[in-house]
């Protein structure tokens, strides 16, 4: 995953797997030489579900396999 800003973009690896501390889930993440963690909380998933399944991002998944298919058809 990449994150933009004004300082550049940078990519961010998620290491390990998901656990789940208290009523969160502990994401280990790596950015650069930076070691931090990312705590979900349930309203974090209902933030990110709303994102998701927008018009825009439906569309733009429900595009992605055609898109495959026809690069695999130019080769």
């Amino acid at each position: 995953m990449k994150v933009s800003s004004t300082a550049g973009d940078l990519d961010v690896s998620i290491k390990d797997n998901a656990r789940i501390v208290g009523d969160t889930v502990l994401l280990n993440a790596e950015m650069g030489v930076w070691q931090f963690q990312i705590y979900l909380s349930p309203g974090d998933f209902r933030f990110f579900f709303s994102l998701i399944f927008s018009s825009t991002v439906l569309l733009f998944l429900i595009k992605q396999p055609f898109l495959y298919i026809f690069r695999q058809i130019k080769k």
